[in-house]
């Protein structure tokens, strides 16, 4: 496996209030997560630090439960999915607990898009407008569906996704991290083909970058290449990053990217 993870504070905001963590946890676990956190001066990076720290804690717990020998872990799909609804009630949990400490603090909160992958499976869980793409052959296919509310007017059909793409409201999202004591994320379930990558990222890039053009640039990764794989994971992430300040720049631009290659 390859990875690569890259934030950037954009053209616009004085703080950059996303975060990105990752974790081989065994030799067959990998995990991944992205946070776009909201809340005052300091309020949104203080959310996703933490909720960020909190969700790898508890699934390096629990995957530590499942592997006695540090190498391979064993997880059933329900277990996985399991797992990870628990890590982010942690990190909810965390966020919640650390603004009612401090008055300043009060009403800050995170997205969070997280991937655990084992084997040849990831499992995907999100609340927020953060995203997770899955991108493949010619194909770019949004894996998560944003708590936004903008999405619901979709969802209800008040507007088309075109209409959505440019709505004033579009920055409201309808569940985050760390605003109410409990949260129910979305779980999903994704199964890698050869050479896939999976992409998660925060809105600093989706609201500035076509899906086509994110695919395209992804893609444009090059096997043959006299770069190491990593050496061009990081020019994709970079290049992703400038062409999102190139079209403006107006939030925080955080990509992490996994490529996949299929091991039978």
């Amino acid at each position: 496996m390859y990875f690569f993870g890259k934030t950037d504070i954009g053209k616009k905001r004085e703080v950059n209030q996303d975060a990105f963590s990752s974790e081989k946890m065994c030799d067959n676990v990998f995990v991944f997560l992205v946070c776009d956190g909201m809340g005052g001066a300091n309020g949104g990076n203080i959310a996703s630090s933490v909720a960020a720290k909190a969700f790898l804690d508890s699934m390096r717990e629990e995957i530590q439960k499942r592997s006695e020998d540090g190498k391979k872990c064993e997880l059933s799909p329900d277990a996985a999915e399991v797992m990870l609804i628990k890590s982010v009630q942690s990190a909810n949990r965390a966020v919640y607990l650390e603004s009612e400490k401090n008055d300043e603090l009060s009403g800050m909160g995170t997205t969070l898009v997280g991937a655990l992958v084992v084997d040849n499976t990831a499992f995907v869980v999100n609340v927020g407008d953060s995203r997770a793409y899955l991108i493949f052959g010619n194909v770019i296919d949004k894996v998560t569906h944003d708590h936004s509310y903008v999405q619901y007017l979709v969802d209800i059909g008040e507007l088309t996704e075109e209409e959505a793409k440019n709505n004033v409201n579009k920055n409201i999202i309808m569940k985050a991290i760390g605003i109410d004591e409990k949260v129910e994320p979305d779980v999903f379930r994704v199964e890698f083909g050869d050479n896939a990558f999976l992409l998660l990222c925060s809105d600093g890039l989706t609201n500035y970058v076509e899906e086509s053009v994110i695919k395209d640039t992804v893609l444009s990764f090059d096997y043959e290449s006299n770069l190491s794989k990593s050496d061009d994971m990081e020019r994709v992430c970079n290049t992703l990053v400038d062409i999102a300040n190139e079209n403006g720049g107006g939030d925080n631009i955080t990509v992490a990217l996994y490529l996949h290659e299929h091991k039978d």
